[in-house]
């Protein structure tokens, strides 16, 4: 089971120990599981997910996207009151793309700390985030679709440094609505509802419902991409958004998983 990789086209998918890339594994990655297909990603998450009908499918569709490296992404922002489990969201979305060890973090207080965690993670998750400025606002919009910064290697050295920035950003808060229209234009809002008395459950019992159907769950995913990109092949929308890439592959994914455009958009 060591060292195996994903294989997804649009005929399906399978476990290979070949592959033509090389994988450096991160001294904080975690082991992913071996995902298990034919199951139904709407019922399989749903459990865990606590939005309304609306939110929900556009979680789903953003959850799947994830998986679509070469396009642009929509940044997440969990914006909803206390108690409505925030974090765990977060927790959550982290555990099925890039398991580690080190998982949400505040956001980072200078804006070159910023870069230099959008440059070492694919997915970075801030926890708690309050106001951005406009300089956080702008980074955070160019890592969105990709964007490269050139520092000198050393402060005494002519020699230059290139860091390439494309991410997967959550964010998650009480309050974070973006105010730039920019930042804006490029998140997707997900509230959740309060959790009820009735309905908590401890973290202990939570992560351990989670982790039974975790596989079940990350096969879903990846039998649905194989049946998005078989979709987004021959995909034609009237309009689309500023977001093209990331609009397209969300409306293919959409289909796979049987929700009407009408409905999803």
């Amino acid at each position: 089971e060591l060292y195996q990789c994903i294989v997804i086209n649009s005929n399906g998918w399978k476990l290979t120990r070949e592959s033509k890339y090389v994988f450096l594994k991160r001294a904080d990655m975690k082991k992913q599981v071996i995902p298990i297909s034919g199951g139904n990603l709407q019922e399989l998450l749903s459990p865990f997910v606590n939005m309304n009908r609306n939110n929900y499918i556009l979680f789903l569709t953003y959850l799947v996207h994830c998986f679509f490296y070469n396009s642009s992404h929509f940044i997440a922002i969990i914006s909803s009151r206390q108690g409505s489990g925030k974090s765990t969201l977060t927790n959550l979305i982290q555990l099925l793309i890039d398991p580690t060890l080190s998982t949400k973090t505040l956001l980072p207080t200078s804006i070159e700390e910023l870069k230099n965690h959008l440059a070492t993670t694919m997915l970075v998750a801030f926890d708690n985030t309050k106001k951005l400025s406009d300089d956080f606002s702008d980074v955070l919009c160019a890592a969105t679709t990709g964007t490269t910064v050139v520092r000198r290697k050393l402060f005494k050295d002519i020699e230059m440094m290139i860091l390439t920035l494309k991410n997967i950003i959550v964010l998650n808060g009480i309050d974070i609505v973006p105010k730039k229209a920019d930042l804006l234009e490029r998140s997707l809002l997900f509230e959740l509802k309060k959790i009820t008395p009735n309905k908590r459950m401890t973290d202990k019992k939570f992560w351990s419902s989670f982790q039974e159907k975790r596989a079940e769950i990350l096969g879903a995913i990846f039998d649905t991409i194989a049946k998005a990109l078989a979709i987004r092949e021959t995909l034609q929308l009237e309009e689309t958004h500023r977001m093209s890439d990331a609009y397209t592959d969300m409306c293919a994914i959409a289909l796979a998983l049987d929700i009407p455009l009408d409905e999803f958009e």
